[in-house]
């Protein structure tokens, strides 16, 4: 069977210097690079490496400037990053400086102005988006492990962080993010410390800028187990949360953000109370009558969150992003993975994300038996709360909760903003 076409990816490869632009030749004419890849845009390591079989050179792609939209996949793209080596021109390769370029046929109509734009620093960016910023990464990895590994290989780059894989016997991950996940290798090594097995062993972290270097955690994607390893690694979690509670302190102290109910009930207030983002029309996407109904229940969202707390289930670790794609199975034990947006918070928000809002295996009864597996160990620990009761009480509250997450913590780290909001609604 014939896959369906991906998306074009063009490619604007830069010298280190930025002053030159790579070339292939295509229908007798010159062209930027283009490659036909199936995925998300932000899976830049497939792109990545298509270009490499098409350029002969390793290509670090830094941003998409083209064709990153999050709602409605774009059948084109492009993206802009530079030449990680110094291939010799060809009769079918050359280097054409920026100063001098020839039409680019196929490439979208905005790409030399966009592709100027972001040299020129004008579009915001992160660190990454720097020419030297490699170099630093490879001098960080050759410290911290006493050699130098290689060059690593791209696996994903976006506005929330640039991931690799560092090629050794046992695979390394190297990742970067924005400040706001600064204390991710913090929070990660202090959890790898504590739950010995359950998070991927921390073996290097520069909190100034916020990189972390960690083992990639071998098994099974959970999305491809069957559903008794579904029920272990929902029990699992529920266990590691519990014994979490009386580790709270320590979990605040490595720099999991605060986001109890106290703290969501303050941001309700403060997104639909008076003269707030979404009284003043800032909240992208909503039309004056959905703003005016959000903000009539302010009041009642208020008293959900006060009787969400009333149930007595403690605030404890709440991973932030619980999905099957962030579990994985190696010999019957699940590991969990991804802490980006961990945090102490009500820890039933992470079995909802996983139990509401993605793929499970199964009928609605063996969802409900999965549901009833992460349950059962806090029913167990907690038996004068009705954890039910708390579970069905979170459901709604959950989607709340991530808008909030995503409103004052995320979307102020990444760029371009706009493209981003749609997180909220």
């Amino acid at each position: 069977m014939t896959a369906a076409p991906g998306a074009v990816c063009h490619a604007a490869v830069l010298d280190q210097a930025r002053t030159r632009l790579l070339l292939v030749r295509c229908g007798g004419q010159w062209a930027l690079p283009a490659v036909t890849v199936d995925g998300p845009w932000f899976e830049t390591g497939q792109v990545a490496e298509a270009l490499r079989a098409q350029t002969g050179t390793d290509v670090f792609l830094q941003r998409c400037l083209l064709g990153d939209d999050n709602l409605a996949p774009a059948p084109e793209r492009l993206y802009a990053g530079q030449a990680l080596d110094r291939p010799a021109e060809t009769a079918d390769r050359r280097w054409f400086d920026l100063t001098d370029l020839p039409s680019l046929p196929g490439a979208p109509s905005d790409a030399p102005r966009v592709v100027r734009a972001w040299i020129a620093g004008d579009l915001g960016g992160q660190d990454w988006e720097r020419p030297d910023w490699l170099d630093e990464v490879t001098a960080f990895l050759t410290a911290r492990l006493g050699h130098d590994p290689g060059r690593p290989r791209q696996l994903r780059t976006w506005p929330r962080s640039s991931v690799w894989r560092v090629r050794l016997l046992s695979p390394l991950i190297f990742k970067a993010s924005p400040a706001v996940f600064a204390d991710e290798g913090t929070v990660g090594d202090t959890l790898a410390r504590l739950f010995p097995g359950s998070f991927p062993a921390v073996l290097g972290h520069d909190p100034d800028r916020r990189w972390v270097l960690m083992e990639e955690l071998a098994g099974r994607p959970l999305t491809d187990c069957p559903l008794p390893q579904w029920q272990t690694a929902l029990e699992s979690f529920a266990a590691l949360q519990i014994e979490a509670v009386g580790l709270r302190d320590e979990l605040l102290r490595a720099g999991c953000p605060d986001l109890g109910i106290s703290r969501l009930r303050k941001w309700t207030a403060e997104l639909l109370g008076p003269a707030g983002p979404v009284d003043s029309g800032k909240v992208a996407g909503l039309s004056p009558g959905e703003a005016s109904a959000l903000m009539s229940r302010s009041g009642g969202f208020d008293r959900a969150w006060r009787r969400l707390a009333a149930f007595g289930v403690p605030e404890t670790l709440e991973h932030g992003d619980f999905r099957p794609g962030h579990i994985v199975v190696d010999r019957d034990t699940p590991r969990f993975f991804d802490l980006s947006d961990a945090a102490v918070s009500h820890p039933f928000f992470s079995a909802v994300t996983l139990l509401d809002f993605e793929p499970v295996p199964g009928t609605a009864q063996q969802a409900d038996d999965l549901r009833a597996s992460y349950l059962r160990p806090w029913a167990a620990a907690y038996p004068h709360a009705d954890v039910e009761a708390a579970f069905e009480a979170a459901r709604p509250l959950a989607v709340l909760h991530a808008a909030l997450v995503r409103w004052f913590r995320l979307l102020p780290a990444v760029t371009p903003r706009e493209k981003w909001e749609f997180m909220v609604l």
